[in-house]
């Protein structure tokens, strides 16, 4: 088995590997999926952004990853018109990988931003 990089957990680690593992498959359905998956309790994956995004563990196995292909999926699944629910989906999880939506900004100023990033 391998070693996991300084504050890194298994659960961190796995989760990730699903996540990425079902974008590239196009089966993502959400990250509290993902991380009931991977085996944290329904409390820990009701709030993904505080469990899991924001720790420094999970940001430090996300840096070894070249996200390009991944975020290009997810895009492509937000452009999507056929599937509604995954396209709004992959549009939020892209907000949130590329944090357009911190609570300082106002609301105008995220809309610009997502008006930039889908063009």
């Amino acid at each position: 088995m391998s070693r996991l990089p300084a504050g890194v957990s298994p659960k961190q680690k796995k989760a990730l590997e699903l996540i990425l593992e079902r974008m590239d498959k196009g089966t993502f359905g959400s990250l509290k999926q993902c991380m009931l998956d991977a085996g944290y309790s329904e409390t820990s994956a009701h709030n993904p952004k505080q469990n899991l995004l924001s720790r420094d563990g999970f940001k430090k196995l996300l840096a070894k990853y070249d996200m390009d292909p991944v975020l290009s999926n997810i895009y492509k699944i937000a452009k999507d018109n056929n599937d509604k629910r995954s396209a709004i989906q992959a549009a939020k999880l892209l907000i949130k990988v590329k944090d357009l939506m911190p609570k300082e900004r106002h609301s105008v100023g995220v809309y610009e931003e997502q008006n930039r990033v889908f063009e």
